[in-house]
């Protein structure tokens, strides 16, 4: 008899939801299970299936601490205790949301508290393909971790953030399941059923072209040697500090001197096949379906840099993806989604296409129920793809949880564009989700606007209290009005709850 790894001593159990747990066994062996909570003892007894899985179904419960389990067949018992039901969510994306607590700008008020909430975090291991995990030392990762100083170096920056405000707020205790990889394409996290009659198909074709004529014999020897496959310990290897700790316009400058594009895009291209990350559909099956229909509250999403390859079609995957989740879990779960933070330039990449990225997102946000948007516009970071405090965005995500998922009477969601009407001093602004706006700084920063012949001309932003700003400008012919179209900028305008304004372009 197994259980799955993601049920353990420390786990958040989500309330209000039935609780479901399942594993293998052998065809016809009686599993029995017991819950041991406020409200009594439930039991559940099941017989493993012809297929050899087991799953037994709790009714819900409510929050509270100090639950126990035990699960029993054939005088084998395994047993977990200190188990809390509260609210579980699930941190999904790439590299920004893996981005570790130990790397944030703010790290030392966390670590340095003696007073923390009930936080409690899963780590999902980086397996990306069947077997890995038997090559290499996972014991990292796959267990519940609490708030010891310990633990804190292997919680997401942003996921704890998220957690941290939601625990004060609703105090009872909130799990985090880490399931996210550096570098990854949406594409990866999702069924590719859902990528073959839409837009997505692009990824499809792709990994079909990159995999056309792969000696698989030589593919695997190449992959098995190469040592950034190696996803053992982060924190004993110290792997990931080129990447997280943050390098100056100047070293990555000697880095990339030291670097050829076309040799790193070679060894990229040389990854891409049955084993790779990168694969439509590969981590959806090592990663995500490992802790499906686990129940959950929602999930918090932070990915789009690499799909900025492809720009246009990632409404259409985010899209698909969301919706791929929700059959998965066979649960319309909320997803609150980060959009893109601004930056110009790091190693390799640039931010050009992210306004393309910025403007989808929005679009799925606007097109699909419970799907809200977070803004970023004041985190990025010059010559950085990583914003180094996840504080703030944590945060934002928090506040649309509390009003849209657990009805506070907020206002959450980011200021955005409402009308735009022509007035004898120029262009009048107006927005929503702003009672009253207000200015960090001397001037507003961030608008631009364009002739017909694509040339920037020249304005001023003046707020006009209490939700208006006023464009002013002589220009009568049509223009373009972008706030914060450039690949770097940082807003400084926000309604009453701190939110910065989310990017927005139009015609006038």
């Amino acid at each position: 008899m197994k259980i799955a790894s993601i049920f353990g001593s420390n786990m958040v159990l989500q309330r209000n939801k039935r609780i479901r747990l399942w594993g293998w066994g052998n065809p016809g062996q009686v599993i029995s299970g017991s819950l041991v909570t406020d409200e009594g003892k439930e039991k559940v007894t099941r017989s493993v299936g012809e297929d050899g899985e087991w799953s037994l179904d709790f009714e819900p419960k409510r929050a509270q601490k100090g639950v126990r389990l035990s699960i029993e067949s054939d005088g084998e018992t395994i047993l977990f205790d200190q188990i809390k039901i509260g609210e579980v969510w699930l941190a999904g994306g790439q590299s920004n949301m893996a981005y570790p607590l130990r790397y944030d700008s703010e790290k030392e008020r966390v670590y340095q508290s003696e007073d923390f909430p009930e936080i409690y975090y899963y780590d999902c291991p980086k397996i990306s393909f069947e077997g890995e995990e038997d090559l290499y030392d996972y014991s990292y990762a796959g267990f519940w971790r609490s708030t010891t100083q310990e633990d804190l170096d292997y919680f997401s920056a942003l996921a704890y953030y998220f957690a941290e405000d939601l625990a004060l707020d609703l105090d009872i205790a909130i799990g985090i399941i880490g399931c996210n990889w550096d570098g990854t394409l949406a594409a990866s996290w999702i069924h590719p059923s859902y990528l073959e009659d839409n837009g997505g198909k692009v990824w499809l074709e792709w990994y079909e072209d990159m995999t056309k004529n792969l000696d698989m014999d030589r593919y695997k020897k190449d992959f098995l040697s190469n040592p950034e496959n190696d996803h053992e310990d982060p924190v004993k290897k110290g792997r990931d500090k080129l990447v997280f700790p943050g390098l100056t316009k100047e070293e990555q400058d000697e880095y990339m001197n030291l670097q050829s594009m076309d040799a790193l895009m070679e060894g990229f291209a040389k990854m891409i096949g049955p084993y790779s990350s990168q694969r439509p559909g590969g981590l959806y099956d090592t990663m995500l379906s490992k802790v499906a229909p686990y129940s959950i509250g929602g999930v918090i999403w932070y990915q789009g840099e690499s799909d900025s390859r492809l720009p246009d079609v990632y409404d259409q995957v985010l899209g698909g993806l969301i919706q791929c989740w929700r059959d998965l879990w066979e649960d319309e779960i909320p997803f609150l989604l980060v959009q893109l933070a601004p930056f110009e330039r790091w190693l390799f990449a640039d931010g050009d296409n992210f306004p393309i990225i910025r403007k989808q997102q929005e679009a799925v946000a606007k097109s699909m129920d419970k799907v809200w948007l977070a803004s970023s516009s004041d985190a990025g970071m010059q010559w950085d793809i990583h914003p180094k405090s996840k504080r703030k965005i944590g945060q934002r995500l928090a506040l649309l949880a509390k009003e849209h998922v657990y009805g506070k009477e907020i206002c959450s969601d980011p200021p955005e564009l409402q009308s735009l009407d022509r007035v004898e001093e120029g262009i009048l602004v107006s927005f929503s989700n702003a009672r009253t706006l207000k200015v960090v700084g001397q001037d507003i920063k961030g608008f631009q606007a364009f002739g017909s012949n694509n040339q920037e001309l020249a304005v001023k932003a003046e707020l006009i209290p209490p939700n208006q700003v006023l464009i002013r400008c002589k220009y009568k012919e049509d223009i373009r009005l972008c706030f914060a179209r450039t690949p770097y900028y940082c807003v400084n305008l926000y309604n009453e709850w701190d939110n910065p304004v989310k990017p927005f372009e139009c015609n006038i």
